[in-house]
Protein backbone atom coordinates (compact mmCIF):
# COMPACT_ATOMS: atom_id res chain seq x y z
CA UNK A 1 0.00 0.00 0.00
CA UNK A 2 1.34 3.42 -0.92
CA UNK A 3 0.46 6.40 1.28
CA UNK A 4 -0.11 9.65 -0.60
CA UNK A 5 0.13 13.12 0.88
CA UNK A 6 -2.52 15.77 0.59
CA UNK A 7 -2.96 17.70 -2.65
CA UNK A 8 -5.39 20.37 -1.41
CA UNK A 9 -6.43 21.63 2.01
CA UNK A 10 -9.74 19.81 1.57
CA UNK A 11 -7.79 16.54 1.98
CA UNK A 12 -6.91 17.62 5.53
CA UNK A 13 -10.53 17.93 6.67
CA UNK A 14 -11.39 15.78 9.64
CA UNK A 15 -7.91 15.74 11.15
CA UNK A 16 -7.53 17.72 14.38
CA UNK A 17 -5.72 21.06 13.97
CA UNK A 18 -4.54 20.27 10.42
CA UNK A 19 -6.49 22.62 8.18
CA UNK A 20 -3.83 23.35 5.57
CA UNK A 21 -2.03 21.23 2.97
CA UNK A 22 1.54 22.51 2.77
CA UNK A 23 3.93 22.53 -0.20
CA UNK A 24 5.37 19.14 0.80
CA UNK A 25 2.02 17.38 0.74
CA UNK A 26 1.61 17.30 4.51
CA UNK A 27 -1.31 18.51 6.60
CA UNK A 28 -0.62 21.14 9.25
CA UNK A 29 -2.43 23.73 11.28
CA UNK A 30 -3.07 27.15 9.80
CA UNK A 31 -0.89 30.10 10.74
CA UNK A 32 -2.38 32.94 8.70
CA UNK A 33 -5.99 33.97 8.15
CA UNK A 34 -5.28 33.93 4.41
CA UNK A 35 -4.69 30.16 4.56
CA UNK A 36 -8.30 29.54 5.51
CA UNK A 37 -11.33 29.47 3.23
CA UNK A 38 -13.22 31.33 5.97
CA UNK A 39 -10.44 33.98 6.17
CA UNK A 40 -10.06 33.23 9.89
CA UNK A 41 -7.34 31.05 11.45
CA UNK A 42 -8.16 30.13 15.04
CA UNK A 43 -5.47 30.26 17.72
CA UNK A 44 -5.42 26.43 17.87
CA UNK A 45 -4.43 26.14 14.18
CA UNK A 46 -7.88 25.25 12.90
CA UNK A 47 -9.82 27.26 10.34
CA UNK A 48 -13.12 28.71 11.49
CA UNK A 49 -16.20 27.45 9.67
CA UNK A 50 -17.21 30.13 7.15
CA UNK A 51 -20.91 29.49 7.82
CA UNK A 52 -20.44 30.89 11.34
CA UNK A 53 -18.78 34.12 10.13
CA UNK A 54 -20.31 37.39 8.94
CA UNK A 55 -18.59 39.21 6.05
CA UNK A 56 -18.41 42.92 5.23
CA UNK A 57 -17.09 44.15 1.87
CA UNK A 58 -16.87 47.55 0.14
CA UNK A 59 -18.78 45.95 -2.76
CA UNK A 60 -21.41 44.28 -0.56
CA UNK A 61 -25.09 45.08 0.01
CA UNK A 62 -26.96 45.36 3.30
CA UNK A 63 -29.39 42.51 2.69
CA UNK A 64 -29.45 38.85 3.68
CA UNK A 65 -27.21 37.26 6.28
CA UNK A 66 -23.76 38.66 5.36
CA UNK A 67 -22.56 35.29 4.06
CA UNK A 68 -19.13 34.86 2.49
CA UNK A 69 -20.61 34.67 -1.00
CA UNK A 70 -22.97 37.62 -0.40
CA UNK A 71 -21.28 40.01 2.05
CA UNK A 72 -22.99 43.03 3.51
CA UNK A 73 -21.75 46.60 3.01
CA UNK A 74 -21.60 48.00 6.53
CA UNK A 75 -20.56 46.90 9.99
CA UNK A 76 -23.78 48.42 11.31
CA UNK A 77 -25.88 45.95 9.29
CA UNK A 78 -23.63 43.04 10.22
CA UNK A 79 -24.25 43.80 13.89
CA UNK A 80 -27.95 43.14 13.37
CA UNK A 81 -27.19 39.68 11.94
CA UNK A 82 -24.80 38.65 14.72
CA UNK A 83 -25.46 35.97 17.32
CA UNK A 84 -23.57 34.59 20.32
CA UNK A 85 -19.80 35.02 20.18
CA UNK A 86 -19.76 36.39 16.66
CA UNK A 87 -16.74 36.65 14.33
CA UNK A 88 -16.90 39.33 11.63
CA UNK A 89 -14.48 39.65 8.70
CA UNK A 90 -14.15 43.18 7.31
CA UNK A 91 -12.38 42.83 4.00
CA UNK A 92 -9.62 45.24 2.84
CA UNK A 93 -10.72 48.74 1.92
CA UNK A 94 -11.84 51.97 3.55
CA UNK A 95 -15.17 52.25 5.34
CA UNK A 96 -16.35 55.80 6.11
CA UNK A 97 -18.76 56.42 8.99
CA UNK A 98 -20.70 59.71 9.13
CA UNK A 99 -21.68 58.90 12.72
CA UNK A 100 -20.13 56.66 15.34
CA UNK A 101 -21.03 52.98 15.45
CA UNK A 102 -22.40 51.89 18.82
CA UNK A 103 -21.68 48.31 19.86
CA UNK A 104 -24.06 47.29 22.64
CA UNK A 105 -26.90 44.93 23.48
CA UNK A 106 -29.26 47.48 21.94
CA UNK A 107 -27.57 47.30 18.52
CA UNK A 108 -26.64 43.61 18.23
CA UNK A 109 -27.88 40.23 19.51
CA UNK A 110 -24.23 39.11 19.87
CA UNK A 111 -22.87 38.35 23.33
CA UNK A 112 -19.31 39.14 22.19
CA UNK A 113 -17.84 40.48 18.96
CA UNK A 114 -14.52 39.55 17.29
CA UNK A 115 -13.72 41.80 14.33
CA UNK A 116 -11.03 40.66 11.86
CA UNK A 117 -9.95 43.47 9.57
CA UNK A 118 -6.42 43.14 8.23
CA UNK A 119 -6.20 45.72 5.46
CA UNK A 120 -9.45 47.40 6.47
CA UNK A 121 -9.66 51.02 7.65
CA UNK A 122 -12.69 52.26 9.57
CA UNK A 123 -12.77 56.06 9.40
CA UNK A 124 -14.80 58.97 10.64
CA UNK A 125 -14.78 60.50 7.20
CA UNK A 126 -17.12 63.41 7.92
CA UNK A 127 -14.92 66.13 9.45
CA UNK A 128 -18.01 67.98 10.71
CA UNK A 129 -19.01 65.13 13.00
CA UNK A 130 -17.39 65.06 16.44
CA UNK A 131 -17.15 61.92 18.52
CA UNK A 132 -15.87 58.43 17.89
CA UNK A 133 -15.63 55.94 15.07
CA UNK A 134 -16.67 53.15 17.43
CA UNK A 135 -18.24 53.33 20.85
CA UNK A 136 -18.92 50.41 23.17
CA UNK A 137 -21.26 50.31 26.13
CA UNK A 138 -19.52 47.39 27.86
CA UNK A 139 -22.26 44.77 27.66
CA UNK A 140 -20.81 43.31 24.43
CA UNK A 141 -17.04 42.65 24.73
CA UNK A 142 -15.15 43.72 21.61
CA UNK A 143 -12.00 42.12 20.17
CA UNK A 144 -10.33 43.99 17.30
CA UNK A 145 -7.78 42.13 15.18
CA UNK A 146 -5.72 43.81 12.48
CA UNK A 147 -8.06 46.78 12.06
CA UNK A 148 -7.00 50.36 11.35
CA UNK A 149 -9.31 52.97 12.91
CA UNK A 150 -8.91 56.73 12.60
CA UNK A 151 -10.70 60.02 12.09
CA UNK A 152 -9.99 62.65 9.44
CA UNK A 153 -10.28 65.61 11.79
CA UNK A 154 -8.33 67.44 14.44
CA UNK A 155 -8.33 65.90 17.94
CA UNK A 156 -9.60 62.49 16.79
CA UNK A 157 -10.98 59.79 19.02
CA UNK A 158 -11.44 56.46 17.31
CA UNK A 159 -12.85 54.49 20.20
CA UNK A 160 -14.60 55.96 23.23
CA UNK A 161 -15.14 54.26 26.56
CA UNK A 162 -14.29 50.78 25.32
CA UNK A 163 -15.15 48.35 28.08
CA UNK A 164 -13.65 44.87 28.02
CA UNK A 165 -11.87 45.39 24.71
CA UNK A 166 -8.95 43.59 23.13
CA UNK A 167 -6.98 44.85 20.13
CA UNK A 168 -4.44 42.67 18.33
CA UNK A 169 -2.30 43.76 15.34
CA UNK A 170 -4.31 46.97 15.09
CA UNK A 171 -3.35 50.49 13.97
CA UNK A 172 -5.22 53.01 16.03
CA UNK A 173 -5.64 56.69 16.71
CA UNK A 174 -6.92 57.81 20.12
CA UNK A 175 -8.11 55.24 22.66
CA UNK A 176 -9.83 55.55 26.03
CA UNK A 177 -10.17 52.62 28.44
CA UNK A 178 -12.67 53.10 31.27
CA UNK A 179 -14.27 50.71 33.76
CA UNK A 180 -12.89 47.54 32.22
CA UNK A 181 -11.19 44.58 33.86
CA UNK A 182 -9.85 42.94 30.70
CA UNK A 183 -8.68 45.72 28.36
CA UNK A 184 -5.59 44.95 26.31
CA UNK A 185 -3.63 46.20 23.31
CA UNK A 186 -1.27 43.63 21.81
CA UNK A 187 1.04 44.04 18.80
CA UNK A 188 -0.68 47.33 18.01
CA UNK A 189 0.29 50.86 17.01
CA UNK A 190 -1.12 54.21 18.04
CA UNK A 191 -0.14 56.75 15.43
CA UNK A 192 -0.72 60.38 14.54
CA UNK A 193 -2.83 59.95 11.40
CA UNK A 194 -4.26 63.49 11.25
CA UNK A 195 -1.57 65.89 12.48
CA UNK A 196 -2.89 65.75 16.03
CA UNK A 197 -1.40 64.06 19.07
CA UNK A 198 -2.71 60.61 19.87
CA UNK A 199 -3.52 59.40 23.34
CA UNK A 200 -4.01 56.09 25.12
CA UNK A 201 -6.01 56.96 28.22
CA UNK A 202 -6.59 54.41 30.98
CA UNK A 203 -8.97 55.48 33.73
CA UNK A 204 -10.77 53.27 36.24
CA UNK A 205 -9.56 50.28 34.27
CA UNK A 206 -7.08 47.44 34.25
CA UNK A 207 -5.10 47.39 31.03
CA UNK A 208 -2.33 45.29 29.50
CA UNK A 209 -0.27 46.89 26.76
CA UNK A 210 2.38 44.75 25.10
CA UNK A 211 4.48 44.83 21.94
CA UNK A 212 3.50 48.11 20.38
CA UNK A 213 4.35 51.73 19.76
CA UNK A 214 2.86 55.17 20.27
CA UNK A 215 4.19 57.81 17.89
CA UNK A 216 3.66 61.50 18.60
CA UNK A 217 1.46 60.71 21.56
CA UNK A 218 1.12 59.82 25.20
CA UNK A 219 0.01 57.02 27.52
CA UNK A 220 -2.03 58.41 30.41
CA UNK A 221 -2.98 56.29 33.42
CA UNK A 222 -5.25 58.15 35.80
CA UNK A 223 -8.15 57.67 38.19
CA UNK A 224 -11.05 59.33 36.40
CA UNK A 225 -13.72 57.00 37.77
CA UNK A 226 -14.23 54.80 40.80
CA UNK A 227 -11.58 52.11 40.98
CA UNK A 228 -7.81 52.23 40.85
CA UNK A 229 -6.41 51.94 37.32
CA UNK A 230 -3.74 49.28 36.97
CA UNK A 231 -1.62 49.20 33.82
CA UNK A 232 1.01 46.69 32.74
CA UNK A 233 3.28 47.96 29.95
CA UNK A 234 5.89 45.73 28.32
CA UNK A 235 7.83 45.99 25.05
CA UNK A 236 6.29 49.36 24.21
CA UNK A 237 7.94 52.43 22.67
CA UNK A 238 6.47 55.92 23.14
CA UNK A 239 7.78 58.95 21.22
CA UNK A 240 6.52 62.51 21.66
CA UNK A 241 7.76 66.05 21.15
CA UNK A 242 5.37 68.19 23.21
CA UNK A 243 4.15 66.25 26.26
CA UNK A 244 5.27 63.52 28.68
CA UNK A 245 5.32 60.13 26.99
CA UNK A 246 3.88 58.51 30.14
CA UNK A 247 1.76 60.31 32.74
CA UNK A 248 0.50 58.54 35.89
CA UNK A 249 -1.95 59.99 38.42
CA UNK A 250 -3.49 58.04 41.33
CA UNK A 251 -2.78 54.75 39.60
CA UNK A 252 -0.44 51.78 39.56
CA UNK A 253 1.76 51.16 36.55
CA UNK A 254 4.26 48.34 36.00
CA UNK A 255 6.72 48.85 33.13
CA UNK A 256 9.31 46.46 31.72
CA UNK A 257 11.48 46.46 28.59
CA UNK A 258 9.97 49.68 27.27
CA UNK A 259 11.32 52.96 25.87
CA UNK A 260 10.08 56.51 26.41
CA UNK A 261 11.35 59.64 24.64
CA UNK A 262 10.15 63.22 24.93
CA UNK A 263 11.52 66.57 23.79
CA UNK A 264 8.75 68.55 25.50
CA UNK A 265 9.42 71.23 28.09
CA UNK A 266 8.58 68.74 30.82
CA UNK A 267 9.74 65.23 31.78
CA UNK A 268 9.39 62.09 29.67
CA UNK A 269 7.57 60.37 32.57
CA UNK A 270 5.49 62.10 35.22
CA UNK A 271 4.01 60.60 38.40
CA UNK A 272 1.71 62.28 40.91
CA UNK A 273 2.93 59.98 43.70
CA UNK A 274 6.33 58.24 43.94
CA UNK A 275 4.84 54.76 44.47
CA UNK A 276 2.73 54.78 41.31
CA UNK A 277 5.45 53.46 39.00
CA UNK A 278 7.40 50.19 39.10
CA UNK A 279 9.88 50.21 36.20
CA UNK A 280 12.69 47.82 35.23
CA UNK A 281 14.91 47.16 32.20
CA UNK A 282 13.67 50.24 30.37
CA UNK A 283 14.96 53.47 28.82
CA UNK A 284 13.69 56.99 29.57
CA UNK A 285 15.23 59.87 27.60
CA UNK A 286 14.42 63.59 27.69
CA UNK A 287 17.19 65.69 26.12
CA UNK A 288 17.91 68.91 28.03
CA UNK A 289 15.69 68.28 31.05
CA UNK A 290 14.98 65.90 33.92
CA UNK A 291 13.64 62.68 32.42
CA UNK A 292 11.30 61.69 35.27
CA UNK A 293 9.23 63.68 37.73
CA UNK A 294 8.33 62.36 41.20
CA UNK A 295 8.61 58.71 40.06
CA UNK A 296 11.11 56.82 42.24
CA UNK A 297 10.71 53.06 41.84
CA UNK A 298 12.92 52.74 38.75
CA UNK A 299 15.59 50.02 38.67
CA UNK A 300 18.05 48.52 36.18
CA UNK A 301 17.22 51.14 33.55
CA UNK A 302 18.78 53.98 31.57
CA UNK A 303 17.41 57.40 32.54
CA UNK A 304 18.90 60.60 31.13
CA UNK A 305 20.69 62.40 29.79
CA UNK A 306 20.59 64.38 33.06
CA UNK A 307 21.89 62.15 35.81
CA UNK A 308 19.42 60.60 38.26
CA UNK A 309 20.90 59.03 41.41
CA UNK A 310 21.85 55.35 41.14
CA UNK A 311 20.73 55.07 37.50
CA UNK A 312 22.77 54.84 34.31
CA UNK A 313 22.49 57.86 32.00
CA UNK A 314 24.59 56.50 29.12
CA UNK A 315 23.30 57.32 25.63
CA UNK A 316 20.78 54.73 24.30
CA UNK A 317 21.41 56.07 20.74
CA UNK A 318 17.85 56.15 19.46
CA UNK A 319 17.91 56.30 15.66
CA UNK A 320 14.24 56.99 14.78
CA UNK A 321 10.82 57.80 16.20
CA UNK A 322 10.10 54.13 16.85
CA UNK A 323 13.04 54.23 19.25
CA UNK A 324 15.18 51.61 17.57
CA UNK A 325 18.68 51.66 19.05
CA UNK A 326 22.00 51.99 17.21
CA UNK A 327 25.02 49.70 17.26
CA UNK A 328 26.77 51.82 19.91
CA UNK A 329 23.76 51.96 22.24
CA UNK A 330 24.39 51.60 25.96
CA UNK A 331 21.15 49.59 26.15
CA UNK A 332 22.61 46.51 24.41
CA UNK A 333 23.06 43.25 26.40
CA UNK A 334 22.11 44.75 29.75
CA UNK A 335 19.81 42.34 31.58
CA UNK A 336 19.21 38.60 31.92
CA UNK A 337 16.14 37.61 29.91
CA UNK A 338 13.17 36.27 31.81
CA UNK A 339 11.42 33.09 30.71
CA UNK A 340 8.75 35.10 28.86
CA UNK A 341 11.14 37.70 27.40
CA UNK A 342 11.31 36.09 23.97
CA UNK A 343 10.54 38.95 21.56
CA UNK A 344 10.73 42.74 21.41
CA UNK A 345 8.06 45.28 20.44
CA UNK A 346 8.22 44.30 16.75
CA UNK A 347 8.59 40.55 17.21
CA UNK A 348 12.39 40.38 16.96
CA UNK A 349 13.73 37.47 19.00
CA UNK A 350 15.24 38.22 22.42
CA UNK A 351 18.09 38.01 23.17
CA UNK A 352 20.05 38.75 20.02
CA UNK A 353 23.26 38.67 22.07
CA UNK A 354 24.05 37.06 25.40
CA UNK A 355 21.50 39.15 27.34
CA UNK A 356 18.37 41.15 26.66
CA UNK A 357 18.70 44.80 25.68
CA UNK A 358 17.11 47.49 27.82
CA UNK A 359 14.01 49.06 26.35
CA UNK A 360 11.52 48.04 23.68
CA UNK A 361 13.99 47.31 20.86
CA UNK A 362 16.31 44.28 20.68
CA UNK A 363 19.25 45.29 18.48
Amino acid sequence: TTCAGCSTSADCAGFPATSVCDANGGCRGCVLDSECESEICNTDGTCRDATTVLYVDTMGTDVGTCAKSAPCLTLQFALTQANGVQHVVIRPGEYLFATEVLISATTTPATALVVHGTGATLSGGDTTVLGSVLETSGDVPLDLRGVTLTRYQVDPTFLRYPQCISAVNARLSNVQFDDCSTAQLLDSELEDFVASNVSLSIGGASARIERGSVRQGQITVSSVQVGLPVATIKNVSVFTTDQPSLSITNAQCTVRLSSFYSTSNGPAISCRNPTELNMRSSVVWAPGRQAVQTCTNINDSIVGPLKLAFLDNSDPVFVDDRLHIGLSSAAIDRVACGIDDTIDFEGTQRPSGVRCDYGSDER
